[in-house]
């Protein structure tokens, strides 16, 4: 929503129905323009691939399995070249972080969130961008 609110189009793609409505809630409660999709994310990503639509960024908070189904679509078929990951799993971030890496995506920083106190389980965002060319 922030990103709307600062002018950016804004396309939301969540399979979980109920996650669907506090956001369309959220968005309308803060008269925030935004597309939203209630849809497998990887099947919605496979459908654009032949299409024009494109997206400079990406916001992902995947399951702890991670993003392996949507990685392929994220980079080809809409192009992102900067991306913020939500992670539940510090070792699917890692794997994925190697992909998105090999993918020309190097990690620029992660911030770990101890919303669990007293457990082991850490949640990270992590930050990706475009590697310079050459490099």
């Amino acid at each position: 929503m922030a990103a709307s609110a600062r002018g950016a189009e804004v396309l939301c793609v969540e399979v979980a129905a109920a996650a669907t409505r506090a956001c369309a809630a959220a968005a309308q409660r803060n008269d925030t323009p935004l597309r939203l999709v209630r849809a497998d994310v990887a099947r919605t990503l496979r459908q654009m691939a032949g299409t024009e639509q494109r997206f400079a960024s990406a916001c992902l908070n995947p399951p702890r399995a991670g993003i392996p189904a949507v990685l392929p679509g994220l980079l080809a078929a809409i192009g992102v070249r900067t991306l913020a990951y939500i992670s539940c799993h510090p070792a699917t971030l890692a794997r994925d972080a190697a992909r998105l890496g090999a993918a020309g995506l190097r990690l620029t920083r992660v911030v770990p969130f101890d919303f669990f106190p007293h457990t082991a389980q850490v949640e990270c965002a992590a930050f990706f961008a475009a590697a310079p060319a050459g490099g």
